[in-house]
């Protein structure tokens, strides 16, 4: 076997085969590189699943989703009050064009019942 940090990795996650698992320990005890990476390794899964078990604070989750609802509420808000305004910007403009819709599908419309 060759060095191998992936190898390394799965070894220590017991996830080799027993026979890829023999070769590691193999290689262990020939390459001193790997056994120091093994040890690095080691140390660093140890810290991850010590800081891992740390419980956040008990009223962390509501207070969390309680400005998330805050700020859903503001954009929507805020949404709301854009539209409006737009729209009252832009109502005579579409009051207009609405008209000249509706013209226009009023003469088409006797000019197909008069049969031109």
């Amino acid at each position: 076997m060759s060095c191998d940090e992936e190898a390394l990795t799965e070894y220590l996650d017991g996830e080799l085969s027993p026979e890829r698992g023999a070769a590691v320990e193999v290689h262990l005890k020939s390459c001193a590189a790997c056994a120091k990476t093994l040890e690095r390794l080691k140390a660093a899964s140890a810290a991850f699943k010590k800081h891992a078990a740390v419980r956040s604070p008990a009223g962390l989750g509501r207070e969390t989703r309680g400005r998330e609802l805050s700020a859903v509420l503001t954009a929507v808000i805020v949404t709301v009050v854009v539209v409006l305004t737009v729209g009252k910007m832009f109502k005579p403009q579409i009051s207009g064009i609405f008209n000249q819709v509706m013209g226009m599908i009023s003469g088409a419309a006797s000019t197909v019942g008069s049969g031109n």
